[in-house]
C-alpha cells in the first residue's frame, strides 16, 4: 500500500472549514469563566484557526477578542464565523501589535507545531504583549496525553492502537512538560503552573454525522497521516465501537498557565516562583 503520508497545509484549499463549524463546549466555556476569569479583559487568540475559541471567550465576557492565524484562509473563515471580534494574519513569533495591549493570551494546539527557536520567540511575544499581571495560557497535548488509554479518549486510543507508527509521529512533536515550562520561565514568565484537562471537543448526534467529519479528516490534523485506505479502516473501527445515538469526542489536554510580573523585568528564579 502506498501511504500518503504528509503534514496537514493549513493554508491549501483541501483544508478549508477543517477548523471551524463547531462551538466551544459548554464544559469549556464553564471552566474559561471560573478559570482565566477573562470578562471585561482583552483576549488574544494565538492560532485561532476558524475562531472557534475567539467565539468561545466572546460568549465568556470578554471586553475584546483578537485572532491571530498565519492562515489568510482561516482568518476569512473566523470573521465569518466570529463577527464579534477582530482578526488578523500574523506570525506567532510576530504577532505584530502594540506591547502591554492584552490582559490574556491563549494558544491552543499550536506549540507542537513550533521548534524550540520558534517557542521561545513565540513565549517572549506573549509576554511582550501581555500587560502587568496577564496571564498567557496554553492548550496542548503531551505525549502521555495522546497515549493515555482510558476509555473517555477512546477515539485517539484506537489510532493510536491501530496505527503504531503514529506514536513516532507524536513523540516528535509533542511537548514535553518540563521543558515547555522552563521555556515559559526562561522568556520571564512567573508562577508557571500545569494542569490536565479532559476536554469535549463535540457531541454529534449520529454515526453518520460523526463518520463524516472523520472522512473529511476535520478538527485532526494527525488523520492526515493516514492513506486513504488506513482512513477507511479507522472509520470502520470508530463505526463498530461507538453508539447509535449521544456520541461524545473527548480528548486530554494539558494547559499551561503563566503570569506577567506585576513588575518589570526580573526573570524568576525558580519554576513555580513568582508574583502572583
Amino acid at each position: 500500500v502506498r501511504l500518503r503520508r504528509y503534514d496537514m497545509k493549513f493554508s491549501d484549499s483541501s483544508t478549508a472549514r477543517t477548523y471551524s463549524d463547531r462551538f466551544t463546549d459548554n464544559s469549556w466555556l464553564e471552566w474559561c469563566r471560573k478559570v482565566l476569569k477573562p470578562t471585561g479583559k482583552d483576549v488574544v487568540d494565538v492560532g485561532c484557526g476558524g475562531g472557534i475559541y475567539s467565539k468561545g471567550f466572546v460568549l465568556c465576557g470578554a471586553k475584546s477578542v483578537l485572532g491571530i492565524d498565519s492562515s489568510e484562509q482561516y482568518i476569512e473563515e473566523a470573521g465569518n464565523f466570529c463577527p464579534d471580534a477582530d482578526f488578523q494574519v500574523a506570525q506567532c513569533e510576530c504577532i505584530g501589535i502594540e506591547s502591554e495591549s492584552a490582559d490574556i493570551v491563549f494558544e491552543r494546539a499550536l506549540i507542537h507545531h513550533l521548534d524550540p527557536d520558534q517557542l521561545l520567540a513565540n513565549a517572549e511575544e506573549i509576554i511582550r504583549i501581555l500587560r502587568r499581571g496577564g496571564l498567557a495560557v496554553v492548550q496542548d497535548r503531551t505525549l502521555e496525553n495522546a497515549m493515555s488509554q482510558d476509555d473517555t479518549y477512546w477515539l485517539r486510543r484506537e489510532l493510536m492502537n491501530m496505527f503504531p507508527r503514529l506514536i513516532d509521529f507524536e513523540a516528535k512533536r509533542r511537548p514535553c512538560v518540563a521543558d515547555y515550562s522552563q521555556t515559559l520561565l526562561n522568556a520571564g514568565f512567573t508562577c508557571v503552573e500545569v494542569t490536565i484537562f479532559s476536554e469535549i471537543r463535540k457531541r454529534y448526534a449520529s454515526k453518520e454525522q460523526f463518520d463524516e467529519e472523520l472522512a473529511q479528516r476535520k478538527g485532526k490534523s494527525i488523520l492526515f497521516r493516514l492513506s486513504d485506505d488506513e482512513l477507511r479502516k479507522y472509520r470502520a473501527r470508530i463505526m463498530d465501537l461507538c453508539p447509535n445515538d449521544s456520541i461524545v469526542e473527548c480528548d486530554q489536554w494539558t494547559i499551561w498557565t503563566g503570569k506577567k510580573s506585576i513588575q518589570q523585568g526580573g526573570a524568576p528564579d525558580a519554576y513555580g516562583a513568582g508574583d502572583l
